[in-house]
């Protein structure tokens, strides 16, 4: 292979790569279907979100694909892109906009995109429950989560029923909420916030009662009564990172 050809990014729809530039240390984050010829002081690098740093490689190393989520999946992308810029990079180069670090977004799928360079995407299925199951979630940001509460998916356990109540509950930062298998069936979050999961169990009287995940204590009365409420999840034996 010439040493020109190997200069040669070459990306195919649904790939993307960062470059680089030696010269002035921008990265920028080319999006196919594209072609262009890399300078000298152009290098492939990849990010590292362990370390929050870029690893230099080599072309092959630097392409990747979009991260894809199909129907009743979701995308946890971390540092998402400020309000003002560019969501996702669009086909070409793109310099980089400024990030919001630290922060999570659920985007339920189908969805596919390429990312910004310093954020990470996984892709999660979304949380069947079963009736003896539910989960427990707790707010970490209160205007988001109040902003986007009538986004997330939610689906009665009983079909042919009427909807799972929708009206936004208290979501002050840190409050646990708990949603019940024998009310929703499906649910996906459309913000992050800090989960658990766990099984109903007999008690007295015929009762269930809802197992605190973390202390395994029961949950505190204001916490059993609630319906549908809230965002991130682990169901049992799934871990919704």
């Amino acid at each position: 292979m010439s040493e020109s050809r190997e200069r040669d990014l070459i990306l195919a729809p649904n790939e993307y790569a960062y470059i680089l530039d030696e010269t002035k240390g921008h990265v920028i984050a080319y999006i196919g279907p594209h072609k262009t010829s890399l300078a000298n002081t152009d290098r492939p690098v990849t990010y590292d979100h362990n370390t929050r740093r870029f690893q230099r490689g080599n072309l092959e190393e630097a392409i990747t694909s979009f991260p894809f989520a199909e129907e009743g999946w979701y995308v946890v992308l971390e540092n998402p892109a400020r309000e003002g810029d560019e969501e996702h990079p669009k086909g070409g180069p793109n310099n980089l906009p400024k990030l919001i670090s630290g922060r999570k977004v659920n985007l339920p799928g189908p969805i596919t995109f390429p990312l910004w360079p310093g954020q990470v995407a996984r892709v999660i299925q979304g949380h069947h429950l079963r009736s003896n199951q539910y989960l427990v979630v707790r707010v970490y940001n209160e205007e988001a989560a109040r902003d986007n509460w009538a986004r997330a998916v939610i689906k009665p356990q009983q079909p042919h029923t009427e909807p799972v109540e929708t009206e936004v509950p208290d979501l002050t930062m840190g409050k646990l909420l708990v949603i019940r298998g024998t009310d929703v069936s499906f649910y996906i979050a459309r913000r992050r916030h800090a989960r658990a999961s766990g099984i109903l169990h007999p008690a007295r009287r015929g009762r269930q009662q809802a197992l605190h995940p973390w202390t395994g204590g029961g949950l505190p009365r204001a916490h059993r009564d609630l319906r549908g409420e809230g965002w991130l999840t682990q169901v049992q034996g799934h871990r919704a990172e």
